[in-house]
């Protein structure tokens, strides 16, 4: 086979498979569809989590009653409730922002998170009192 012939076959071969790669059918992730309200907490859920907090520092909201997150928006925005996060993420919210919100909060089941607490190690046993000297039942005088 003299170079030529090897060039030859080898460019065919990769003609090949780029035709046939070409002609596979094409599957593109289509992007997952969120709600509006979904869009809006997407923010909220990296301190509030979800359906569960797993910082004690900031409350857990799913399951909370809609009255109760809507107000407490509503003063964050109006500047009633100080947080210095809170307040800056509640200013550019509508009414219509916090209904959903809300909506979809008060909706969600709340979860227990578990948190690892250590085991305590118990304390080692006392070591016994060393044996005290036993003197006989009978003396001999």
């Amino acid at each position: 086979m003299n170079k030529y012939t090897k060039f030859t076959a080898l460019a065919m071969l990769l003609l090949s498979n780029t035709v046939l790669a070409n002609d596979l059918p094409k599957h593109e992730l289509q992007p997952v569809k969120l709600t509006a309200a979904e869009e809006k907490v997407q923010a909220c859920g990296a301190c509030h989590g979800g359906d569960v907090s797993m910082n004690p520092l900031w409350p857990n909201l799913a399951g909370q009653r809609k009255p109760y997150l809507i107000k407490q928006l509503k003063d964050f925005r109006a500047g009633k409730r100080k947080d210095p996060v809170m307040g800056p993420m509640a200013k550019p919210l509508t009414d219509k922002d916090i209904e959903e919100m809300a909506t979809y909060y008060s909706n969600l089941k709340p979860q227990v998170a578990v948190v690892a607490t250590p085991t305590p190690t118990p304390a080692p046993a006392p070591a016994p009192a060393p044996a005290a000297a036993v003197e006989p039942a009978t003396k001999q005088y």
